[in-house]
């Protein structure tokens, strides 16, 4: 994904889509597991899933986990992506 967004952009302005993305990537894990979200569901029931996540978005104080978790998990996603970056490299 890197090396096409890499192809479009500059390599700075690739580095910074890569880690909102890594957010938007933990925050869906944040609700397929613990909210127990598929894939479908934005098809089945669009409106009970954009309502729960405006609800997270409102009342971040309320949903403390969710934040919680998208943020540590958000960090392990991109240092993960930096770790595997600096690996390539040095091969």
């Amino acid at each position: 994904m890197e090396k096409f967004l890499r192809q479009k952009f500059h390599f700075k302005k690739s580095f910074y889509i890569v880690f909102p993305i890594s957010s938007l990537t933990a925050f869906g894990i944040y609700m397929g597991r613990f909210l127990r979200y598929n894939s479908w569901d934005i098809l089945q029931n669009p409106i009970v899933l954009f309502d729960d996540i405006l609800l997270i978005i409102i009342n971040p104080i309320g949903h403390f986990e969710a934040w919680l978790f998208t943020i540590s998990f958000t960090i392990f996603l991109f240092i993960g992506f930096l770790l595997f970056k600096v690996l390539k490299k040095a091969n």
